[in-house]
């Protein structure tokens, strides 16, 4: 079973972010070069972050559940006969719901 849950939130944000510093470079362009390095510089981590956290998948099989984050950059697998106990945590965006 695989379940995905999407950050609209944090999309959100880092979409109206993103937009706003790709103009900044661009209007900063010729006129100061090192200001435009540090916007650019600075774009690029916004832009990894958003592709690294914008969506959270969990799978599950007979042996093995795991989550990958984003494009899978950050990602964990665990057999299940090593996980003790567990519980559900109740909340807004929980994906136990759908599980």
């Amino acid at each position: 079973m695989k379940s995905t849950q999407y950050n609209k939130l944090f999309l959100s944000a880092y979409f109206i972010i993103l937009i706003l510093m790709f103009f900044l470079v661009l209007k900063t362009g010729s006129h100061n070069p090192v200001l435009s390095l540090v916007f650019g510089i600075v774009f690029i981590l916004f832009l990894s972050l958003a592709l690294s956290f914008y969506k959270l998948t969990i799978s599950i099989d007979d042996e093995i559940v795991s989550f990958k984050f984003g494009i899978g950059l950050i990602k964990k697998e665990y057999r299940l006969d090593m996980i003790t106990n567990c519980k559900p945590v109740p909340g807004k965006f929980s994906i136990y719901s759908r599980i």
